[in-house]
């Protein structure tokens, strides 16, 4: 929805330290690259999000350049300064991790906010009395959470052989889809 986009994207283009106004713009590559993943896509669609990620990527590598010399209080900062053992991200590592924030980000909390202002809105009444201490504000976040969740299904896969109920045994490579319905 709409009018659930501009806090997320605001938040995240604050936190990796690329200027808020560039908003519009990475939220035009996100959802570009995101529909590679939609039914029905095509060549055409195949194309537009490969130009996406080549231009979303090359943006980023300016960012990740101008923090190697002068580092800020931002994510990608951090990012560019973190290791393990002696090792740091690569330039290639820093700038997919970057998207991969943005767009995983960015869609989940948009659908999230959009599910929760719809399952509050169906209840009638007035939706003040959701929020109205600090202990409802907190039981409402985490029933919109667990009552309509903004993604449904995960699809992974089994890395070693596994029983999971009496005579239903996922293989190793085998493909297990996780369904996070309301409990």
């Amino acid at each position: 929805p709409g009018y659930a986009s501009p806090l997320p994207i605001t938040i995240i283009a604050e936190m990796l330290g690329v200027p808020v106004e560039m908003g519009p713009q990475l939220l035009d590559w996100s959802h570009q690259m995101v529909a590679m993943y939609m039914h029905g896509r095509t060549r055409e669609t195949e194309d537009t999000a490969n130009r996406a990620a080549r231009d979303f990527a090359a943006f980023l590598r300016g960012y990740v350049a101008e923090r190697r010399k002068k580092p800020g209080d931002d994510l990608l900062s951090l990012l560019i300064e973190a290791q393990d053992n002696g090792q740091r991200l690569s330039e290639d590592e820093l700038v997919s991790s970057a998207i991969l924030l943005l767009n995983a980000g960015h869609e989940a909390t948009v659908h999230q906010t959009g599910n929760a202002v719809r399952s509050i809105l169906a209840q009638g009444g007035d939706p003040r009395r959701f929020f109205a201490t600090p202990e409802a504000n907190a039981a409402t976040v985490e029933e919109c959470l667990r009552y309509d969740a903004p993604l449904h299904m995960f699809l992974r896969y089994a890395y070693e052989e596994i029983e999971v109920s009496p005579g239903i045994v996922v293989k190793p490579g085998e493909m297990v889809a996780l369904l996070l319905g309301m409990a």
